[in-house]
This record gives structure tokens, C-alpha cells and sequence, in this order.
């Protein structure tokens, strides 16, 4: 299924992208080395980036679809 047209929009999130996707190769594992999460508990830096790739997919999901909506 094609994904709906952003404009301007998918353009600064293909930029935003491709920065995370920078800053998330070098991540690893730090189970030593972790911060509260009040909903998930503690997490180290790998479990951190996790969380908000899938956070930031559920967005994108939820704002091509309403680009996608009939108004």
C-alpha cells in the first residue's frame, strides 16, 4: 500500500530520520548504566532507543493516516 504524499512535512521527518538512524549505530547495550521509565522501569540506552522508534512509528503511522483522511 503506497504511503500518503507529507509535503513538506515527510521531508523533515526523512531528515530527522536519518539522524536518529546516526545517533542510533552507535548505541549498545548498558545495563550498568540505566534512567527510570515511569510507565516501562528501568531502561539502559538500547531499551531507550527502542521505546522511541516505536513511539515515533506510531506517530508516523497516525499522521499518514490523516493525511490520508477524507475531510
Amino acid at each position: 500500500m503506497p504511503r500518503p504524499a507529507l509535503g513538506r512535512l515527510g521531508t523533515g521527518v526523512a531528515g530527522r530520520t536519518r539522524g536518529l538512524e546516526t545517533v542510533a549505530a552507535g548505541v549498545r547495550e548498558t545495563p550498568g548504566r540505566t534512567f527510570w521509565h515511569p510507565y516501562f522501569g528501568e531502561l539502559d540506552a538500547l531499551d531507550w532507543l527502542r521505546m522511541v522508534a516505536a513511539h515515533l512509528h506510531s506517530h508516523r503511522r497516525l499522521l499518514e493516516q490523516s493525511a490520508g483522511a477524507e475531510v
